[in-house]
């Protein structure tokens, strides 16, 4: 199956799968319980110019969805065997648009493991992973709040924004649609 057609309609398996550019062959590989869903999870956060791959997020911005080509490499039941074999696929070096090469670590928020050698900066320090900046801040800011004022600290800040974290209410109103996060100190560097 690729990306022309318009429904991702294969089984919901778990197992490892890979994303392809068709334009520059580059490719990323991943692993899901359920690769349906993930992959439609990828798209979305593509669609709306959020991907954790700044890569992956280039290629779809240059060539859309037509540009890429998805296809199953295993079928794996058990999680830790599908780590395993993601692993296994990023070792080999073909897969030059994942984030990082690095071993998985446990996400406490959310229980999920995830890939990251990042760096995110903010006003309170830098920090391995959004998780751990969220709890520097005592949870002033989400994990996903903070992982996107970081990627996005070219962003210039809202009245919403500005109204709904109180982190930001520490600046008078003057900031709102004058100063970007990197402003602040938010920033962020892949690896």
């Amino acid at each position: 199956m690729n990306s022309k057609d318009t429904h991702i309609s294969y089984a919901k398996v778990p197992g490892v799968y890979v994303l392809t550019c068709t334009a520059t062959n580059e490719k990323y590989v991943g692993c899901s319980g359920n690769i349906h869903n993930r992959l439609k999870g990828h798209f979305s956060l593509l669609k709306h110019g959020r991907h954790h791959s700044p890569r992956v997020q280039e290629l779809y911005d240059e060539y859309g969805l037509e540009g890429f080509a998805w296809e199953v490499l295993e079928i794996i039941d058990d999680k830790e065997e599908r780590f395993r074999a993601e692993r296994a696929y990023i070792g080999r070096g073909f897969y030059s648009i994942n984030v990082v090469s690095s071993p998985l670590r446990e996400n406490p928020r959310k229980g999920k493991c995830y890939r990251t050698s990042a760096t995110y900066l903010t006003p309170w320090g830098n920090f391995p992973s959004p998780a751990k900046a969220a709890e520097a801040c005592n949870n002033s800011m989400s994990a996903d709040t903070i992982e996107t004022y970081c990627k996005k600290s070219w962003k210039t800040i809202t009245s919403r924004q500005w109204n709904h974290f109180r982190f930001l209410q520490q600046h008078d109103r003057s900031i709102i649609s004058k100063r970007t996060f990197a402003d602040l100190g938010f920033g962020f560097e892949p690896a």
